[in-house]
């Protein structure tokens, strides 16, 4: 009995890898751009199906976690979002992927500054000017800064509000 060569088996194992990782990354660039296309149309439903397809082919990359975030950020859906962004920020860091790392912070502030708590839209904005001062060359310190400058303002002037409301609503009282 003769004894196969296992080389030729084994090349074809490599070259098959090899190529369905070509068609992987084809297929998930192509999603990249498709998600882009549905969140420039407002299509977040859309967008959010062929996003997780990409994560599901490759899970390892930040892209598509950071658009899915954007994604959920639009559908509403404050959980999802924060925890795609989450996982962008991790896989992004992992990769020394910085502007990824960035944009997954700011997309965090935006999602925060409209869903609240204002505890986390200040840590949120917090992690974003850290971010900021430490990668200059990414995010601009004193842009960061400015939003949370506008974010404190904000959260002074609904607490005026809010006083003022009381002291309306205790004077009706009074008469």
């Amino acid at each position: 009995m003769r004894a196969t060569p296992l080389a030729l088996p084994m090349l074809f194992v490599a070259a098959s890898a090899l190529a369905q990782d070509g068609r992987d990354a084809e297929g998930y660039e192509a999603r990249l751009a498709t998600a882009s296309v549905r969140l420039q149309a407002r299509d977040f439903a859309g967008a959010e199906v062929v996003l997780r397809d990409a994560v599901t082919l490759d899970a390892t990359r930040p892209e598509a976690h950071c658009a899915l975030g954007d994604a959920l950020r639009g559908s509403g859906d404050v959980p999802g979002a924060s925890a795609a962004y989450a996982e962008c920020r991790t896989k992004a860091r992992g990769l020394a992927q910085l502007q990824l790392e960035g944009r997954a912070l700011l997309g965090e502030v935006r999602l925060r500054l409209r869903s609240g708590p204002r505890e986390a839209a200040q840590a949120a904005l917090d992690a974003l000017v850290r971010f900021a001062e430490a990668h200059p060359e990414v995010f601009d310190p004193a842009a960061a800064g400015r939003l949370a400058e506008l974010h404190a303002a904000r959260v002074a002037r609904l607490a005026a509000h809010a006083e003022l409301r009381a002291r309306r609503a205790e004077a009706a009282g009074d008469r």
